[in-house]
C-alpha cells in the first residue's frame, strides 16, 4: 500500500484512481495547476489529486494545511 502523506495508508485502487485523475484534469484544473506547480505560489508546495483520509482532493498544500477543490462538470455526477 502506498503512503502519500506520512502515516496514511491507501489502497492500490485509490492510488491508481488519483494517478488517472492527474492525467485527465479538467481545463479549469489545468489552468490552476500551471499557477501552483513548481512552488509557483510564493514558494508554497502543492500536490495535485492527493488522497487524504480516503478522499481525493484536487490540490493540497501540507505546509499550509490547505485543500483546494475546483468545481466543474466532473462534480455533477
Amino acid at each position: 500500500m502506498p503512503s502519500l502523506i506520512r502515516g496514511q495508508k491507501i489502497s492500490r485502487a485509490k492510488f491508481e484512481m488519483s494517478k488517472g485523475l492527474r492525467q485527465q484534469m479538467t481545463p479549469e484544473e489545468r489552468i490552476l495547476w500551471e499557477r501552483l506547480r513548481r512552488n509557483g505560489l510564493n514558494g508554497i508546495h502543492f500536490r495535485r489529486q492527493q488522497v487524504i483520509d480516503g478522499y481525493i482532493v484536487d490540490f493540497y498544500c501540507q505546509s499550509a494545511n490547505l485543500i483546494i477543490e475546483v468545481d466543474g462538470e466532473v462534480h455533477e455526477y
